[in-house]
């Protein structure tokens, strides 16, 4: 490319939303890039169209380049320099001192010099391109094949059918939660007063709970598809890492298309987190202001949470969303149509953000992410997780019985509540080490249901989340859904599809507990597997 005409400023400044979409397509959705990307731009035109006293077109499009850089490499930088101290400064001022001698001694010199720079713009012309054309070609296959595919939807169009009964249903998956007996060996935590509370207001408790897979949409995909994940694995292959099928297989989950296809309404609420945003339901409910996982992740590469930390601290941000969806669960609406809630809360999970009164926990000194196990021990102990996630825990408790009592309130009939963790809490889990984990605390997780009678008869201690659906459908829709063989797989963070049963370790926990083998009120069938199973 030989033009002189400086458009690698705008090239540059839409790389970071780019390559940051490319990297996690297989999570994040066209429309939670298109805000960033937009911003970025208009803030390429704003530094230059700043800098109109320069004459030199040259001069302003490279100092305009500079602090783009300068802009989205100020996360770089602070890590970079994190627990460094030069000076007797602390690493946060260090930080902020070296951004301004890089921002101020390049521009001095370039403001000073009296070459005419056409010869920079014609090279980074040229970088910019190639540079942008690296992500737009990793996305490019995934965007011809998303075009005008709607197979995956037909079920959500097929109804028509109406149901004598159509109790409101709501699915409130509290993620990391963990079961009763896990809280009180390694967080020495009595949740018996909860629970409690819960079998007052008519809930049966699942007391040997446990889920089908430790990771979210591991979990979920297999809950809300009503099935194993093998075939899936199957076609992934074991050195798979694209979460993408999983991705595919939520979005248009066969519950919701089930009833969809009778009569209800899909709704969702936003949860931070890229995998289970569900915008596509037929009503999508976030707070005013609300920062995607995805957008989260760019604005870190920048000094905009540093320096607007009383406006877009993201800690804030997820613990004014995570209250939204608490408060907002069982507010009357207007309305005919029996609706189907979707909420998956990303808590007690971390990042713990909420003192056991609700109040904010500031002593946070890291990065704001959604990490968990190992990942985020990296940053704090085993003691620290435990004490945070009790009193997280005991806030939501108190959120919890609030919003259900809501919930009850101002149903017309008799709703349906499902409260389910996709899996359990991982102070003591290492990804990549299953064999010096405590597998019992990311596998034994919470489920307590309100459900008609007939449902609840159905029901027993070590349900897992495959079979929810499976009586809760099989007893609403009349369908002909038989129960799951109950187990428990664990596959690491970098193999998610390799799958290694764990469900007579959990056996071995219930029998040592009890004093025997856990009884179960339904005959054990064998297991069917594949998303397109029954």
């Amino acid at each position: 490319m030989k033009t002189d005409r400086a458009l690698y400023p705008f090239l540059f400044a839409a790389y970071p939303a780019l390559a940051l979409w490319a990297h996690n397509i297989q999570l994040t959705a066209i429309s939670e890039t298109l805000l960033p990307l937009g911003l970025s731009l208009l803030l390429a035109a704003l530094i230059m169209l700043s800098l109109k006293l320069l004459r030199n077109p040259h001069k302003r499009a490279l100092l305009t380049w500079w602090m783009l850089i300068l802009f989205y490499g100020f996360g770089p930088l602070r890590d970079a320099v994190d627990e460094t101290t030069l000076l007797g400064l602390a690493p946060a001022r260090l930080t902020v001192l070296l951004w301004f001698l890089l921002l101020l001694l390049p521009s001095l010199l370039l403001l000073r010099s009296k070459k005419s720079f056409r010869a920079w713009t014609i090279l980074l012309n040229n970088i910019g391109i190639v540079l942008l054309t690296v992500p737009l070609l990793g996305v490019l296959p995934d965007l011809l094949s998303d075009s005008g595919d709607d197979s995956g939807r037909e079920h959500a169009a097929a109804g028509g059918s109406t149901l004598a009964s159509r109790p409101d249903i709501y699915y409130i998956v509290l993620d990391g939660y963990a079961r009763a007996d896990i809280l009180e060996r390694l967080y020495h935590f009595d949740n018996s007063a909860f629970l409690d509370s819960l079998g007052a207001r008519g809930f049966f408790v699942a007391s040997d709970a446990r889920t089908n897979y430790v990771q979210t949409l591991l979990s979920m995909s297999s809950s809300l598809n009503m099935c194993y994940l093998d075939s899936l694995a199957a076609v992934q292959g074991p050195d798979s890492r694209d979460r993408r099928p999983l991705r595919e297989a939520l979005v248009d989950n066969r519950v919701a298309g089930m009833l969809r296809g009778h009569g209800y309404r899909y709704v969702s609420y936003a949860t931070g987190y890229t995998g289970t945003e569900f915008r596509d339901a037929d009503e999508y409910r976030a707070p005013p202001l609300f920062v995607s996982e995805f957008q989260s992740l760019l604005l870190d590469f920048t000094p905009i949470p540093f320096l607007f930390r009383q406006i877009l601290n993201q800690y804030d941000l997820h613990r004014r969303l995570v209250s939204y969806v608490l408060d907002d669960l069982g507010r009357p609406r207007p309305g005919s149509e029996p609706e189907f809630v979707l909420a998956h809360l990303v808590s007690p999970h971390p990042p713990f953000i909420f003192d056991a009164q609700g109040g904010p926990v500031n002593d946070l000194s890291y990065v704001f992410y959604l990490f968990d196990a190992d990942h985020l021990r990296e940053y704090i102990s085993t003691e620290q997780y435990v004490d945070y996630y009790r009193a997280q825990l005991a806030y939501i408790n108190t959120c919890l019985l609030a919003a259900v009592d809501r919930i009850l309130q101002s149903s017309e009939g008799d709703p349906i509540i499902i409260l389910q963790s996709d899996h359990g809490p991982a102070s003591r889990l290492t990804w990549e080490q299953p064999e010096i984990s405590d597998m019992s605390e990311r596998v034994a997780n919470f489920s307590a249901l309100y459900v008609p009678d007939p449902v609840r008869q159905q029901l027993y201690p070590s349900l897992t989340p495959v079979n929810t659906f499976r009586i809760l459908c099989g007893h609403l829709l009349q369908a002909d859904l038989p129960l799951l063989d109950d187990r428990s797989y664990f596959s690491t963070w970098r193999h998610p599809y390799q799958f290694q049963d764990v469900s007579s370790l959990m056996d071995e926990l219930a029998a040592g507990r009890d004093g025997a083998a856990p009884e179960r009120t339904v005959p054990r069938p064998d297991s069917s597997s594949g998303l397109s199973s029954d």
